[in-house]
């Protein structure tokens, strides 16, 4: 039996931007990664190349560094040119990181960027897990006559399959997701931590998969955003037949001042068919003239003079320290190819949460989402440590096959 963890996301306090406006905002970018200027139809950024080192590194490199401790891939641009014509598309990391692009000078916008979650049609898919955009969450898999049963959507909203009858149990993030069984709403308005949104249950009874979590991206300019005639789409994928839909991602966006025009977007929606829930979008400027296309509304708030681009010290976070008495790593693997944990039997287990800053009176859940069959949420029972850093309890049973767990806490 093999067991794979996901990672866990942590609950950050809401935090407020500065109310000081100013010519410029302090953004950490070295400027390491270059001018930023793609050509072409499609410009694909693999975010595979990234190489592991921390955020702030003074050599950065064209291909972004992966930061585990802020599980993001992080480019350090002196500037951003996306021509009109020209859509910017992302392989994802093996970790599924979201995308922070740092930027000393300005970002325009003419082009597009896509962080959308892959969809689900007729004849394709039949059990496989649809791809989200990076720092997204799959889409679960459809029923195989004559093998796998259906499983439920992934991440921490995504859509629910306790009992293999999944259908219209579409993915959620900044709102519920269409049905029932979509899963619960998560993180908040200020998009701190960054993260994307999660998949749709695949359909019970047929093989069409449930369509995939948009992904997430932070862009900071020093100077100015602008998105003249520009898109950047962070949408779910949607899905099929009775299959159901991803739910929007995220989109973060810092400057001392963002433009744009009527024919520019930002757009961050759940994937249709069984709709999934909407996306979140943050906007913090000091000068914010946007009359283009705005879905979902967004939060906002001023820039200040330093850009917030991590969650303060002392943030609230909740990670998944072991399974059955094994460790699961600190940066644990976003896939099923290889295993985190791995067990013996079926017989239930012992999960361990370590949870930093969550009040003691919070909730604090563990789910698992098999790859082939149901999902289920156990509450975990207080054990030890003060309020800085605590420990968890949980008994769980998986079935033979790899599952992915993912630990949240949240105010009762």
């Amino acid at each position: 039996m093999i067991i794979r963890s996901l990672r866990g996301v942590g609950v950050a306090s809401l935090l407020f931007a500065s109310a000081i406006a100013c010519a410029q905002v302090a953004v950490p970018s070295n400027g390491s990664s270059g001018a930023f200027q793609p050509t072409g139809a499609t410009y694909e950024v693999d975010l595979s190349l990234a190489r592991t080192g921390q955020w702030d590194e003074t050599n950065v490199g064209p291909n972004g560094v992966y930061d585990p401790a802020k599980w993001a891939v992080v480019f350090h641009y002196s500037s951003v040119n996306i021509p009109a014509g020209t859509t910017v598309t992302f392989k994802n990391h093996p970790k599924n990181p979201p995308v922070v692009w740092l930027v000393q000078g300005d970002v325009v916008i003419n082009g597009s960027v896509n962080l959308n979650g892959r969809s689900t049609s007729n004849g394709i898919g039949l059990g496989a897990l649809a791809v989200p955009g990076p720092g997204g969450f799959r889409g679960g898999a459809g029923y195989l006559p004559g093998g796998s049963p259906a499983s439920a959507g992934f991440g921490p909203g995504g859509g629910q399959n306790p009992a293999n009858v999944a259908n219209n149990a579409a993915g959620s993030f900044g709102s519920r997701g269409s049905g029932t069984l979509s899963g619960p709403i998560y993180n908040n308005p200020q998009l701190i931590p960054l993260i994307g949104g999660s998949g749709g249950a695949g359909q019970t009874n047929a093989s069409a998969d449930g369509g995939a979590g948009g992904g997430a991206i932070l862009v900071a300019s020093q100077t100015a955003i602008n998105l003249t005639g520009g898109a950047i789409r962070a949408n779910g994928g949607s899905a099929w037949s009775n299959s159901s839909a991803g739910s929007g991602g995220g989109i973060r966006l810092i400057a001392n001042q963002i433009t744009g025009t009527l024919a520019g977007a930002l757009q961050a929606i759940g994937g249709s068919n069984y709709e999934g829930g909407v996306g979140r979008i943050r906007i913090e400027a000091n000068t914010f003239q946007f009359p283009g296309t705005i879905n979902p509304a967004n939060s906002s708030g001023l820039a200040g003079q330093i850009a917030k681009i991590w969650p303060e010290a002392g943030s609230p976070s909740v990670r998944v320290v072991s399974v059955g008495g094994i460790s699961v790593p600190v940066d644990p693997e976003s896939s099923f190819v290889n295993a985190d944990v791995q067990l013996g039997s079926t017989a239930p287990v012992e999960v361990i949460i370590e949870t930093q800053n969550v009040p003691l009176n919070w909730n604090v859940q563990v789910r698992r989402a098999a790859r082939s069959g149901t999902d289920g949420f156990v509450n975990a029972t207080y054990v030890s440590g003060p309020v800085q850093q605590a420990i968890w309890r949980a008994e769980m049973s998986f079935s033979t096959g790899g599952h992915a767990v993912i630990a949240r806490a949240y105010r009762p």
